[in-house]
């Protein structure tokens, strides 16, 4: 099966996160991510491993559960043509404020 863009986007983040390369991750971050802060804001703990379980898009907008380091998150990707304009028809980013560790 054919992975969707917000997919890919979020696969391509995750490597790089793992990877430890800022630069690369704040360029897959949303138009208004990257309006706000700089590759300096991605602090804390390393990615050793992740897994994507599901994906809900609805609009400009695309929920995913995910397992970070073997721990169940969420995550939501925006599609924007620019900071605070979400349209389908933008560019798909990790809106990193969104990641949230899910309670088991």
């Amino acid at each position: 099966m054919k992975n969707s863009e917000p997919k890919k986007t979020l696969i391509q983040f995750l490597k790089y996160w793992k990877k430890g390369n800022k630069k690369q991750m704040h360029s897959r971050t949303s138009k208004t991510w990257q309006s706000l802060y700089s590759k300096n804001a991605f602090k804390g703990t390393g990615l050793r491993s992740f897994e994507i379980d599901s994906e809900t898009q609805n609009g400009p907008a695309c929920d995913f559960k995910i397992k970070l380091n073997d721990e169940p998150h969420t995550v939501r990707l925006l599609c924007e043509t620019a900071g605070y304009k979400a349209d389908v028809k933008g560019n798909w980013g990790v809106f990193p404020a969104s990641f949230r560790k899910v309670k088991k």
